[in-house]
């Protein structure tokens, strides 16, 4: 059996999506599914090995991805006439390119057809190739794309999004969601059964053993975040009180952009603890790695309001994997907290106020109270997708 994975992001695209695509076409054939993949050509920094997987490029695309930005007038106007949904709709380059592209294909070599998102390119041409090689076609929501690039979404992006999205959604013969969250929403949006396949983490076994260092020991706690801030919209400002009540506490930052390294200057002169916070800026992916394994609580950050309730930060898995302690800042109902707390991996604080909580939930736990963790490796989530798949009608 093989499929044809349509996806906008692929390594070496250094971004999150790329991650979960290429579980899918390393692991799947490991359970019977080969995996062949149509994607747009981009340069980038991530080293996968892609040297086994057939992959199809259809154009080349440049590589450039803003997550924090700062908003005028203009964009906040053009937010409510549902302008910005239709121009991307309308002007999808991977789009227009695969359908050319796709007539090189042979459609015989494929029995199904698995399109990720976004909407106004990977599922399009999913449908369209599901329509014209009568293949089962599968929907991944790795994201809700209202909730992630969309995150500030209007009424007319909504209807605009639901029209089309539910035209796909119907014809579709399997939708898998990255998130239980996720998976409720779009049964509830399209009366359409949903499968949750989680990111999970890249190794099979867990690192289980290692653990945190005995900071409480040793006068000094690190605590370590790395990623965007999208602009202040993720609540690290709820940590610097902690930073004020004791210079035991110090914080490690690496961000990507300008726009959150200044956030997090401005937070450290308001509490007063510049001396206690170390920033970096534009780390590479090992840097970045290196700087949490060598810190003592692993900071996981999710949108304070109702909308991060169906999503699942990729680092969480990561966080897992490094043993450390992590410390959730988020919504009181968002599944990653109920996640931590089911495995016992750490603590999920849902308001500023909380903070004071951390030190008691730290000082009591050993990596030795955490519970397994192995159903959210991906190669766990892979043969889940496969049976999935296999169970499909052909």
């Amino acid at each position: 059996m093989r499929i044809l994975l349509i996806t906008n992001f692929f390594p070496p695209t250094n971004i999150i999506a790329s991650h979960r695509m290429y579980s899918f076409a390393t692991h799947l054939p490991n359970f019977g599914i080969k995996v062949d993949v149509l994607t747009p050509r981009r340069d980038g920094s991530l080293s996968l090995d892609i040297s086994g997987i057939d992959v199809h490029y259809p154009l080349h695309l440049p590589t450039f991805f803003q997550y924090a930005t700062e908003s005028t007038i203009v964009k906040q106007v053009l937010k409510q006439t549902g302008i910005r949904a239709f121009r991307h709709y309308l002007t999808s380059a991977f789009y227009h390119s695969s359908l050319k592209y796709a007539s090189r294909l042979d459609k015989n070599r494929y029995n199904a057809i698995l399109a990720s998102y976004p909407l106004e390119d990977s599922l399009r041409i999913g449908y369209a190739l599901s329509r014209r090689w009568e293949r089962p076609l599968i929907i991944d929501y790795r994201d809700l794309w209202l909730q992630n690039g969309y995150a500030d979404w209007t009424p007319m992006d909504a209807l605009f999004v639901r029209v089309l999205e539910g035209r796909i959604n119907r014809h579709a013969s399997l939708v898998i969601a990255s998130t239980r969250g996720a998976t409720e929403k779009l049964q509830k949006r399209f009366g359409h059964k949903v499968v949750t396949i989680y990111n999970g983490f890249w190794d099979a076994a867990p690192l289980g053993n290692r653990n945190r260092d005995a900071a409480v020991n040793q006068d000094r706690i690190t605590f370590s975040y790395c990623g965007s801030l999208y602009g202040g919209k993720r609540p690290l400002q709820w940590l610097f009180p902690l930073l004020a009540q004791d210079k035991k506490y110090h914080l490690k930052v690496a961000v990507l952009e300008e726009i959150d390294a200044n956030l997090v200057k401005r937070y450290a002169e308001t509490y007063g603890v510049e001396q206690q916070v170390e920033l970096y800026v534009g780390l590479t992916a090992a840097e970045a790695d290196q700087l949490e394994v060598d810190s003592d609580v692993l900071i996981l950050l999710n949108l304070p309001h109702a909308r991060g309730n169906d999503v699942i930060p990729a680092k969480f898995y990561r966080h897992l994997l490094k043993g450390r302690f992590i410390l959730g800042l988020g919504h009181a109902d968002d599944e990653v907290g109920a996640i931590l707390r089911e495995l016992n991996a750490g603590i999920y604080l849902s308001h500023r106020n909380d903070i004071n909580l951390f030190y008691g939930a730290y000082t009591e736990w050993t990596i030795d109270k955490r519970r397994d963790i192995g159903f959210y490796s991906r190669k766990a989530q892979a043969q889940r997708l496969a049976a999935e798949i296999m169970s499909l009608k052909y």
